[in-house]
């Protein structure tokens, strides 16, 4: 909140306050004693109350008192709000007092008008430091959750531009190395594969600094990804694809599908002699989108480098899933009957 605003809200509910005050407790004083002083005393010490509060206010400042801890604050506050108390009573009974003598003509004792204002006086300093205070730390304890909020999310984004950067290289470095080994074999292909490698990086490069694309934009990095395999794979390479209609819209991250699919043919069909098949499916589970890819193949337990390889892709959509959806999205990798399949679960927004 802005200072000039801070300082306006004070100053409108100090004033408020101490008005309403003076107006309560004139009309009670007024209808009991039915005095015709009344009204010129209270106001009067409802006027010294604003002031007094407005000097106390500033020693706060001055003092840093805003800036202390809660335990800290116990023992100043305690002795600002007797002190403040004292010096508020003692002029508003030497103000009733005078005003008493001078207006209706009878004397009252000046320590029963100061015993009488004790109880009163402490309760409402005590009321308006409460209230300061409560005010203050609110907005130190919501600046910090701002703060906290901010800090987190330009984690997150800087842990996403990370993962991201894993992705490009990671799929680069595969297909120069199949471009390079087709150029001198078949010029033709190589001059294919480069063609739809720069179809893949113009959306790599556009689509990829968004946390989230729409399917339909994200699928059609399949269609250049997918024409990019079958030059190298021919016909060892079969693809299937089963979209549930009416999820076009749905939001996914970036390239997501194209690294389960890319983690697929480079850990299942490349390792089979006779190739194999990769079937994608995207559907729509109650209220969550799902996603599998699945590929002829198996998993199995030894450390050789192209698991290490897989590992990593892996762990790269693992991170990202936790880094957009905060645990509410799910992966997972399971083989069955001669099939692996990867199957990432994404909550779907309520409206699809």
């Amino acid at each position: 909140m802005p200072t000039t605003t801070k300082t306006r809200l004070f100053w409108t509910l100090h004033t408020l306050g101490w008005l309403v005050f003076t107006l309560v407790n004139g009309g009670v004083n007024g209808y009991f004693s039915g005095s015709k002083s009344v009204v010129l005393i209270n106001s009067l010490v409802g006027l010294w109350g604003f002031l007094i509060t407005l000097a106390y206010r500033w020693y706060i400042h001055k003092a840093g008192w805003k800036n202390y801890s809660l335990s800290q604050l116990v023992l100043p506050a305690i002795l600002g709000i007797l002190i403040v108390s004292i010096a508020w009573m003692t002029v508003s009974a030497l103000v009733a007092y005078y005003g008493i003598y001078l207006l209706d003509g009878r004397r009252v004792p000046l320590w029963i008008l100061f015993l009488n204002g004790t109880i009163s006086g402490l309760l409402i300093i005590a009321v308006w430091t409460a209230l300061y205070f409560s005010y203050h730390f609110f907005r130190r304890f919501t600046q910090a959750e701002i703060e906290k909020w901010k800090l987190e999310a330009t984690l997150k984004e800087a842990q996403l531009a990370g993962l991201r950067t894993q992705i490009n290289p990671h799929f680069m470095f595969n297909a120069l190395n199949n471009i390079r080994a087709l150029i001198l074999e078949d010029g033709h292909k190589a001059r294919l594969m480069l063609t739809h490698l720069s179809d893949l990086l113009r959306y790599s490069l556009a689509e990829t600094q968004h946390e989230k694309v729409s399917l339909k934009t994200d699928l059609e990095t399949i269609d250049y990804f997918m024409a990019l395999h079958s030059i190298q794979f021919e016909d060892k390479l079969q693809f299937d694809q089963n979209i549930e209609e009416g999820l076009q819209e749905v939001k996914v991250p970036p390239m997501l599908i194209q690294l389960m699919i890319e983690n697929a043919i480079k850990h299942g069909i490349a390792q089979q002699a006779d190739g194999g098949i990769v079937q994608l499916n995207i559907q729509k589970h109650q209220e969550d989108l799902s996603i599998s890819v699945k590929n002829t193949g198996t998993l199995n337990g030894t450390a050789t480098k192209q698991e290490e390889s897989a590992k990593v892709g892996i762990q790269n959509i693992k991170d990202r899933l936790a880094l957009l959806y905060n645990g509410e999205a799910h992966f997972s990798l399971t083989e069955e009957a001669g099939m692996v399949e990867a199957k990432v679960i994404l909550p779907l927004p309520t409206h699809v």
